[in-house]
């Protein structure tokens, strides 16, 4: 299909002429960069969680979820992706503002128009409209639901004793919704996991060197230890997704006790927010740590329910919103609790994310190579995502003056209720996406078909981790102060240092650098650029997947040496320059969520 305008740099609104004028430098070529989804489907598969059913809802139970539009011209957005992350093509880095987006890419008008005319035909409440006209986000009784898409709502208890509302049946999408390509998302509202984990020392417990109480890390170290000093602080804004609320006035106290730049802090409430401070450990952690790394001038915190359903709203809203240069998330579930149309879905909202040129770093979970609760084996999602960057966690080892002097990963397989490590496999849903073709796996254990996880790592064992303040957390170290750790810790990281490295590309003016995993694999692949840019981590495993020289699926290409990395992505240029064949979605089989 013909675009209606030129795709040129000039066209591309502020994202573009802002990384024109910078004068970017950066050379990375990414080859055939993913994947064509299948069409969506017209309705969402029933649950297949391991999580028990307890009862069914009351009739007058509200639901809320989503009715979801494709997006127009998805094969030409693919070949624009190509394109603006190829150093040899003209637009190169000249990312699409959310209104370029939006005129290209998103639902008609009149389609979105008639998705809402028939919630309301319904009686379907709309809680939310996005400017994007993929997602509606709309509430009902379990009645309704039962009559219209003809499935029963039932409470389901999860493991850690978490109740949460589910379809007991795939719903089926009636003419009016599937005429339109509309599908259902959402009825199943698994919770996400926050990837945190608090230091529990035991007498075998190594302990770290960090300059803080306990040695546990300080903002100081860690700059010190991944060679961050040369670096100057701020940045693009960052991202932060969060399902709990927290006591914000938390990160003055952290800055002060520091002596960092106290940034503006940006609340962001999606779908009425989460006012549940359950979770405000892994809120704080994630602030902590971007605020360690990088001291942004901004960070925005969006908060939402804890469901799927709201973390994809959340996703659109900051695609929307086009404020920021990079995400973290350290939230998850493992991808056989979500179904095929819910990654369809996230897969479109990644999509976008990547064509404005902002990166998504998300944490892979905590249970090691069993990231399905820690009881078999999976990968998490979102971490699992092509457009998306997935984070590990290692046991990081220094001198006495925090210098690096090496990691292995993160294992743990005496913790309880089940073993801890860094989260790593293979998914379950997408096949090897283009920039992991490439890669000479000194391991067996890679996969040549289907995606690996993770694509990087930082320090994230609980026992070698960060001192961090949280007023309405039990700290280890009491009054607020404890010791943690988890993927929860390395994800925000590398969102803060995606941040500096885009200040530091442009002279001082913060810019994009946009999705990472072209420039992090065409590295890893480069031999001599590869060793002064990543600390490769070749020890240890994570329960199944061991650590090996280059890439493996515990660690990735291993943890990041700021200022060689830094000087990577400004001059790398990646000898392969033929495009590959766009590789196809695959669904292996139907799971739920």
């Amino acid at each position: 299909m013909a675009l209606k305008r030129k795709w040129t740099a000039k066209a591309r609104g502020a994202s573009a002429t802002r990384n024109a004028r910078a004068g970017l430098t950066g050379m990375f070529l990414l080859t055939g960069l993913l994947m064509t989804a299948t069409p969506l489907m017209a309705q969402e598969s029933a649950n297949a969680t391991p999580d028990t059913t307890v009862k069914t809802a009351d009739d007058s139970e509200n639901v809320q979820f989503a009715l979801i539009l494709k997006l127009r011209n998805q094969d030409e957005l693919r070949r624009e992706l190509k394109n603006v992350y190829n150093p040899l093509n003209p637009n190169y880095h000249a990312f699409l503002s959310a209104a370029d987006f939006q005129s290209e890419f998103a639902p008609s008008a009149d389609d979105y128009s008639a998705l809402k005319a028939f919630a309301a035909k319904h009686g379907l409440h709309i809680v939310h409209e996005h400017a994007g006209h993929t997602m509606l986000s709309v509430s009902g009784s379990a009645a309704t639901v039962r009559d219209l898409f003809k499935t029963h709502m039932v409470w389901r208890q999860s493991r850690e004793g978490k109740q949460y509302l589910a379809a007991d049946a795939a719903p089926t999408a009636p003419s009016e919704l599937s005429s339109l390509g509309g599908s259902i998302v959402g009825l199943n509202q698994t919770p996400l996991r926050p990837f945190a984990v608090p230091t529990h020392r035991t007498a075998n417990s190594k302990p770290s060197a960090g300059s803080g109480p306990d040695g546990f890390y300080t903002p100081a170290d860690i700059r010190t230890t991944y060679n961050l000093n040369g670096m100057e602080n701020g940045g693009e804004p960052v991202a932060l997704v969060e399902f709990s609320s927290a006591n914000y006035s938390d990160a003055a106290v952290y800055a002060n006790t520091y002596k960092l730049p106290n940034p503006a802090l940006t609340q962001i409430a999606v779908d009425g927010g989460n006012t549940d401070t359950t979770n405000a450990f892994e809120v704080m952690l994630d602030i902590e740590m971007v605020m360690a790394i990088s001291s942004p001038s901004n960070i925005y915190v969006y908060t939402a329910p804890n469901t799927v359903a709201s973390g994809m709203d959340t996703f659109l809203r900051i695609a929307e919103d086009d404020q920021v240069g990079q995400v973290s998330t350290s939230w998850g579930v493992c991808e056989a609790e979500v179904s095929q149309d819910t990654v369809d879905i996230q897969n479109q909202i990644f999509m976008q994310l990547a064509a404005e040129g902002i990166a998504v770093f998300a944490a892979t979970g905590d249970y090691g190579y069993n990231g399905c609760q820690g009881t078999s084996a999976g990968v998490a999602d979102p971490a699992s995502q092509p457009y998306v960057t997935g984070v590990g966690a290692t046991t990081l080892t220094t001198s006495s003056s925090q210098a690096y002097e090496g990691e292995s990963v993160w294992y743990n397989a005496n913790a309880s209720p089940y073993p801890s490590g860094s989260g790593g496999g293979v998914s379950m849903y997408w096949p090897i996406p283009d920039y992991q073709t490439g890669v000479k796996a000194a391991s067996s254990q890679f996969s040549r078909t289907m995606r690996n996880v993770p694509d990087v790592s930082a320090d994230g064992d609980p026992d070698t981790g960060f001192y961090v303040y949280c007023s309405q957390c039990n700290g280890s170290g009491g009054a607020g102060w404890g010791g943690w750790g988890g993927t929860s810790v390395a994800a925000p990281q590398w969102a803060a240092l995606w941040s500096l490295i885009g200040k530091a590309m442009s002279n001082g003016v913060p810019v994009r650098v946009g999705f990472a995993n072209p420039a992090l694999y065409s590295i890893g692949e480069s031999g001599a650029g590869y060793v002064s840019a990543m600390h490769d981590v070749i020890t240890g495993n994570n329960g199944y997947y061991d650590a090996v020289i280059g890439y493996d699926n515990a660690t990735g290409w291993g943890s990041y040496n700021g200022a060689g990395l830094l000087q990577q992505v400004k001059t790398w240029k990646r000898k392969r320059t033929t495009i590959a064949p766009v590789i196809h979605y695959i669904l292996s089989h139907n799971q739920s969520g």
